[in-house]
């Protein structure tokens, strides 16, 4: 609202000149101090409550002083690590326990060998590798198990060389196979035996008999 001065004095004229420009400087500044620091009230409180980096970063510093502004970008940057730093480790955690999944559902070897373990700290690596060779040990056990049970000849077992298992699982798939080998043998003897009773039931004369190879 405008203020008129009539006076006749001009010292005293210009007396009140000057204080109501300076009042209208001191105004000005008090009206553009509080709306800075209104916006930095609004700004600070926009950047801490921020749950992601997306919105976090929607937020433009702006409409505040220089020293304000130095405030709000060094609260911005701590804000930013710490969410970035959330999202990551939570992007680590939901790789972590797909790399388990797939881990827990592998069939056959191959399938460890080809697994690419990405996306996880170091820490995670570690514990996934462990994690690894320890179910590929068992992956591995129970394949050999299935060959020694389904193996049908002395060659074969002989011939199968047993790796990638615990010292103990190896001694037990030792013994197996040594027992299925035994089986083995006591089936060829067993067949053989009751091949040559039969052709020695059914002979009709002595040289028939006599032809017979043990």
């Amino acid at each position: 609202e405008e203020i008129k001065i009539t006076t006749t004095d001009e010292k005293e004229l210009e007396k009140l000149n000057k204080l109501v420009g300076e009042s209208r400087v001191r105004i000005l500044k008090d009206e553009k101090d509080l709306a800075e620091l209104e916006k930095f009230e609004e700004l600070n409180e926009l950047i801490y409550s921020a749950e992601s980096v997306s919105e976090l970063e929607l937020v433009k510093i702006e409409g505040v002083n220089e020293t304000q502004e130095d405030n709000l970008k060094t609260s911005f940057e701590e804000r930013h690590k710490l969410l970035m730093g959330r999202e990551t480790l939570a992007k680590q955690l939901k790789r972590y326990e797909e790399l388990i999944e797939e881990i827990e559902s592998f069939k056959n070897l191959e399938e460890f060998d080809k697994l690419v373990i990405n996306g996880v700290n170091q820490r995670q690596e570690r514990e996934i590798e462990q994690i690894k060779k320890m179910r590929r040990m068992i992956v591995a056990n129970k394949m050999f198990e299935e060959i020694i049970l389904n193996a049908s000849s002395v060659e074969e077992l002989n011939e199968l060389i047993i790796t990638g298992v615990s010292e103990e699982n190896e001694f037990e798939l030792i013994k197996l196979r040594n027992e299925r080998i035994n089986d083995i043998e006591d089936e060829v003897q067993s067949a053989a035996v009751e091949k040559y009773s039969n052709l020695i039931s059914e002979a009709t004369g002595v040289l028939e008999l006599d032809s017979l190879i043990f």
